[in-house]
């Protein structure tokens, strides 16, 4: 039931500016004395081309590889945290992190298509685009980790969440599945023995 709502709530929050700009177009045209199927094919003709120009940007972006730059990431992860690493490359770039010394269970980190990376702490997986300006952070998350500073709590309903701590709490980093009603926390896991 709790997927159902949010699922319900992702689509009306996708659908409700389209709705609120048909609003806008309709009543900034209501004055016009002109046909409505002339501003209602104007109107068309200007949603479409927004949408080639926004798919046009996003796969010129996608075609973006930090595969080299994330690569030295891991690797300096490994050294700093002195893990033992195994790296494999099938569809994408994977390093597996084993158990041992600070890691308490393993890690796998894999690059798939340039700049998206995705974590895998111990069986709970979340997905990250990479981007240069946010390396730094990146590199937090990962030493969170394996310092105990970071958490992943699932949820009722399905979801999970990673959380880093803060000075007060905890603060959501990444999140996976998890809509804008939550049911309560059913598993947390951290890296701790």
């Amino acid at each position: 039931m709790l997927k159902l709502a949010n699922a319900a709530l992702r689509t009306a929050a996708l659908l409700l500016p389209f709705a609120a700009l048909i609003a806008l177009y309709r009543y900034l045209f209501a004055a016009f004395p002109a046909s409505t199927v002339m501003t209602d094919t104007v109107f068309v003709v200007c949603a479409l081309l927004a949408w080639l120009m926004l798919r046009t940007t996003a796969k010129r972006q996608a075609g973006r590889n930090y595969g080299r730059e994330l690569a030295e990431i891991f690797e300096a992860f490994a050294q700093r945290h002195r893990l033992a690493v195994n790296v494999a490359e099938q569809n994408a770039t994977s390093y597996t992190f084993e158990a041992g010394g600070r890691l308490h269970d393993w890690l796998v980190l894999s690059v798939v298509e340039g700049d998206e990376v995705t974590l895998d702490f111990a069986g709970h997986a979340f997905r990250y685009l990479y981007r240069p300006q946010r390396r730094a952070d990146f590199e937090r998350i990962l030493d969170d980790w394996v310092d105990g500073a970071a958490r992943i709590v699932a949820y009722e309903g399905g979801g999970e969440a990673l959380e880093r701590a803060t000075g007060t709490g905890w603060s959501e980093v990444l999140k996976r599945n998890v809509g804008p009603l939550r049911g309560r926390p059913v598993e947390i896991v951290a890296n701790a023995p």
